[in-house]
């Protein structure tokens, strides 16, 4: 029928027009979401667009119900009011119509469900694993520059970051400042416990024990009980 497939045609058209606009309009505000995060360090610049490639299907899966409802409204409107003398005469009612496009919306309600059971339960769990293990350490990490208050009850940790590698790691204790651990280089890691802060040549400064030198990160948390370590 001509006017079915027409209506197909018409339908299909909205909806990749309307998700297209919508998820354009979801994906800027989620970048300026990031962007702003990134400004008070609390996630890596260089993690902001993969993490909005990991999150785009759950945007997509957020505005695809919205764009098909707006898509048959702007489609079948028009048609109705314009020509309602027509399709009456015919006995084209609008659920005929619909059930003409049972194919159409069967092959969209599909494609719903899988974005909603699958493609993006999975991305959006990648997203946040990203986020959190970049939140984890990275959001932690002041620069050292000059004098620096202590925030109590917590550990202090100063250093720079190099894409991937943390250098010239200090970790201080705002309780007591008799004792300190230095590292020159660390890597966050994936361990059976967790996800784990490796350091590299470092020590542990402990003013009524002697210097301890080791070449892992591992090995401090028996004697300064870092239980921060898995994070």
């Amino acid at each position: 029928m001509i006017i079915s497939r027409y209506i197909s045609k018409e339908i299909i058209v909205n909806i990749c027009w309307v998700s297209l606009v919508l998820f354009g309009l979801v994906l800027l505000s989620r970048f300026n979401i990031f962007l702003s995060q990134a400004e008070v360090g609390k996630i890596s610049a260089e993690n902001i667009l993969f993490a909005l490639v990991l999150f785009s299907p759950g945007l997509i899966n957020l505005v695809f119900p919205i764009s098909v409802f707006l898509a048959l409204a702007f489609v079948l409107t028009p048609i109705f009011k314009n020509h309602d003398t027509v399709l009456t005469a015919g006995s084209m009612t609008i659920g005929r119509l619909l059930f003409s496009q049972k194919y159409v919306l069967l092959a969209i309600f599909s494609m719903s469900i899988l974005l909603s059971a699958f493609v993006a339960p999975y991305f959006t769990s990648k997203g946040e694993d990203l986020l959190d293990k970049d939140n984890s350490f990275a959001s932690k990490i002041l620069a050292p520059n000059g004098l620096v208050s202590l925030q109590a009850d917590t550990f202090n940790v100063f250093g720079n970051k190099d894409n991937d590698v943390y250098r010239d790691l200090i970790f201080i204790n705002s309780q007591s400042i008799e004792t300190f651990i230095y590292g020159k280089t660390g890597v966050i890691k994936d361990t059976p416990a967790g996800v784990s802060l490796i350091l590299n040549d470092g020590f542990l400064f402990d003013n009524e024990k002697p210097r301890l030198g080791t070449s892992s990160f591992v090995s401090f948390s028996d004697i300064f009980g870092l239980y921060f370590l898995h994070i």
